[in-house]
C-alpha cells in the first residue's frame, strides 16, 4: 500500500513540479499537464519569433542606414556598389563570429534567433550563403562548396534577370 501511495504521490509531485515550472502555472489545473506543454510550446515558439522580428527590424534599419552613409560618403554616382559590398562583408564577418561563439559554448537560442536569424538575416542574406559555404568546407565537402558557390553566382543573377524580364513582359 505504501509503495502504491508513494508512486501515486510521486506522480502527483512530478506533475505539480512540471506545471509550476510554466508561466501562469496556478491558472492551469494539474490534470491539464499536456495542455500546459502545448501552451508552453506555443509561447516558446512565439517568443523565438519575437526575437527574430526584433533582430530583423534592427538589421533592416542598420542595412538602410549603412547604405545611406556609404552613398553620402562615396556619392551617388553609378559605379561599384560599395554599400552592398560593405553590408555583405560586414554581415558575413558578424555571422561567422556569432557562429563560432555559439558553437564554442555560448548556447543561447534567444540570442541566436535575435542576432543570427533576425539581425543578420535582414541585414544581409549573403552572410548565410557565406556561412553555408564555410560549413561545407569545414565538413570536408570542398568540391560541393565550390559547386554551390559557382551555381549560386551564376543562377542567382540569371534568375534576377529572368524576373526583371518577366516584370517587363507584364507591363
Amino acid at each position: 500500500m505504501n509503495k502504491g501511495a508513494g508512486k501515486s504521490s510521486k506522480h502527483a509531485a512530478d506533475s505539480s513540479t512540471f506545471i509550476t515550472s510554466y508561466p501562469l502555472a496556478n491558472l492551469i489545473p494539474a490534470r491539464f499537464v499536456s495542455d500546459a506543454k502545448r501552451v508552453y510550446f506555443l509561447g516558446s515558439v512565439m517568443k523565438t519569433y519575437l526575437y527574430i522580428a526584433i533582430g530583423a527590424v534592427a538589421g533592416a534599419i542598420a542595412r538602410y542606414q549603412l547604405g545611406v552613409w556609404v552613398t553620402q560618403w562615396r556619392g551617388t554616382s553609378v559605379g561599384f556598389p560599395w554599400g552592398t559590398l560593405l553590408i555583405n562583408v560586414s554581415g558575413s564577418l558578424l555571422l561567422g563570429f556569432l557562429f563560432r561563439s555559439f558553437r564554442s559554448g555560448l548556447d543561447n537560442r534567444n540570442l541566436q534567433a535575435l542576432l543570427g536569424t533576425g539581425f543578420c538575416g535582414a541585414y544581409t542574406t549573403f552572410s548565410t550563403f557565406s556561412l553555408e559555404t564555410i560549413n561545407l568546407m569545414l565538413e570536408s565537402h570542398t568540391p560541393t562548396a565550390l559547386l554551390y558557390v559557382g551555381i549560386s553566382m551564376v543562377m542567382a543573377p540569371a534568375a534576377c534577370f529572368v524576373g526583371y524580364l518577366l516584370a517587363g513582359a507584364m507591363e
